[in-house]
């Protein structure tokens, strides 16, 4: 008479959470999470604009126009991404606004004083 135990068939199935990754799933993994993240920040960034139409300042009867800062803003935002800062945390979304409004301020200031010494500036505002 033969003792030996049975022996118990087990499912030969290995679940997705225990397949090892590979190098194709990982870096799918990362496109998607950098895809995600990508989104999350351009929605914060696309937040920040303005109303094209709205006035955000007035240089000596010169209106700035929200079309005029939105643009600014998107370079000024570029600028700091490649610096190595958020524009979307708190301190830098008051950076980006405060250097946003500044530079449009001091391109006005020095248009109307070319304008004042007899130069004439042709830009897209038709001046």
């Amino acid at each position: 008479m033969d003792l030996q135990p049975a022996r118990q068939t087990m499912p030969n199935k290995i679940s997705k959470t225990t397949q090892p990754k590979t190098k194709e799933t990982t870096q799918a993994d990362q496109k998607k999470s950098s895809k995600s993240k990508w989104k999350k920040c351009k929605k914060k960034l696309d937040a920040q604009k303005i109303d094209d139409q709205k006035v955000v300042a007035t240089v000596n009867k010169d209106k700035i126009t929200g079309s005029e800062y939105n643009s600014a803003l998107s370079t000024i935002q570029g600028q700091l991404q490649q610096s190595g800062q958020d524009p979307t945390s708190k301190e830098g979304e008051k950076a980006v606004k405060k250097q946003t409004i500044d530079a449009l301020v001091g391109q006005e200031l020095i248009l109307q004083d070319a304008e004042k010494k007899g130069f004439k500036a042709s830009d897209k505002r038709g001046r």
